[in-house]
């Protein structure tokens, strides 16, 4: 869903504000009628909640132990997210911002295209969406990437002189490190995966299988991951693909979130250090990153401080989420 990639500013905004400054909190509001916050007399209702919630827990309950203990700061989390997204409504309509029917159902169609029906199916049911949902979180993306780069990111410029003195500073840390390029091969069951592995080892070509039977988005690509480094994938992932030594070699069967995976090397990418010619891109984005994220901060902090927000603590607390 290559269209919809927005900065990961976003989510570390999420987390460097989740204390939810500027709510009035304690005093139950509206419970009767299901309401967890206000925001500029616009509700979140409690169904939206229950549903971010149950969205967070599909994506990333996995990675919190004991995740009962996690509870407030999950709770915190989400909605902080909702809060967050409903200003960006409200400025988004107050900036005369917004997303046609033909640009949202363009970008529908432009998100399906790589992935088989079932596939994208069983993509959100793990997330916990049903296809009416998803419409509307896209809808929210694009609306937000075009806020965000309007109010954000056309005004952050990175200088010569900034890359210069950042090269400078962080030498000996641009280079570019060891990295694999890899194909993959991916099913929704084991037993499909192993026939698959058990073809190629026939002399079945990967490419040839990879269009006809992946779920996965990247098999327009056939496949192509491009290079990757350590710790850019989950370690059972990680191992399997530095595990391959030999050009066309194939993994064995990985399981992940997304299903059955098959990886075939393709190159391996040596370690190098940069000048800074070569390192300027990466410096860049690396320094955009990071203002986009300082200016995201200190924009979303401005529209919470116009903004009259109060958040139902004792309703919040009283929900499990799960």
């Amino acid at each position: 869903m290559k269209p919809l990639r927005l900065s990961a500013l976003l989510l570390l905004a999420v987390l460097a504000l989740a204390g939810c400054n500027g709510s009035e909190k304690g005093e139950p509001i509206a419970s009767e009628d299901e309401t967890v916050a206000v925001v500029n007399n616009s509700r979140i209702s409690l169904k939206d909640y229950q549903s971010a919630m149950r969205q967070f827990m599909a994506n990333y309950g996995k990675m919190l132990t004991g995740a009962e203990q996690h509870l407030p700061e999950v709770r915190r989390i989400v909605i902080e997210r909702l809060i967050q997204e409903e200003l960006i409504r409200q400025e988004a309509a107050r900036k005369g911002v917004r997303v046609t029917d033909q640009e949202l159902q363009a970008e529908v169609s432009a998100s399906l295209e790589p992935y088989p029906q079932a596939g994208f199916a069983r993509i959100l049911e793990s997330q916990g969406l049903d296809e009416a949902q998803w419409a509307r979180r896209l809808e929210l993306l694009l609306l937000t990437r075009r806020l965000v780069n309007q109010e954000v990111s056309e005004k952050v410029p990175v200088t010569k002189r900034e890359i210069s003195g950042y090269y400078q500073e962080h030498k000996k840390d641009l280079a570019v490190k060891k990295a694999v390029r890899v194909k993959n091969l991916t099913l929704a069951d084991e037993d499909g995966a192993r026939s698959l592995k058990q073809e190629m080892a026939r002399g079945k070509r990967m490419d040839d299988l990879i269009a006809e039977y992946s779920i996965s988005p990247d098999r327009d690509a056939s496949g192509d991951m491009g290079y990757i480094e350590k710790d850019d994938l989950p370690l059972e992932m990680e191992s399997a693909v530095f595990g391959l030594t030999n050009l066309t070699e194939v993994s064995e069967v990985v399981h992940s979130q997304d299903g059955y995976h098959l990886f075939q090397l393709v190159k391996t990418r040596w370690p190098k250090q940069l000048s800074q010619a070569e390192a300027t891109p990466m410096i860049k984005g690396i320094l955009m990153r990071k203002k986009e994220h300082e200016t995201y901060v200190a924009w979303m902090t401005k529209l919470k401080e116009r903004a009259t927000i109060k958040v139902d603590e004792t309703l919040l607390r009283a929900e499990e989420g799960f």
